[in-house]
């Protein structure tokens, strides 16, 4: 909520984009008191969920799309994950954090 309000203070507060974006959008309706807390988590629910099957929507009929059965808060998605962009052919973690080190440190 504090980045919220700071966004909000700012005179182009009204040009600002992020702050249409879902739970953006829900935080500034609080803090200008056009709803509560409760009701402001319960349409940042909804909202989020109709997104999810907007995404879903929108990429079921891709073939090359990797399907993840999990939340993102899962300790066994990241590695999975990596282990799959593997095998497609991306640089894995340890070529990733290679490739982001200064020339000096390699």
């Amino acid at each position: 909520m504090d980045e919220v309000r700071a966004l909000l203070a700012r005179p182009d507060a009204c040009r600002i984009k992020p702050l249409e974006a879902l739970g953006y959008r829900q935080a500034c309706a609080i803090l200008r008191g056009e709803t509560s807390l409760e009701e402001a988590i319960r349409l940042t629910q909804v909202a989020t969920r109709h997104y999810a099957k907007r995404q879903l929507t929108w990429l079921r009929p891709e073939s090359d799309v990797a399907w993840f059965e999990s939340f993102g808060d899962d300790p066994e998605t990241l590695p999975r994950v990596l282990r799959a962009l593997e095998q497609m052919g991306h640089p894995g973690r340890s070529e990733m954090a290679a490739a982001r080190r200064p020339a000096s440190t390699l």
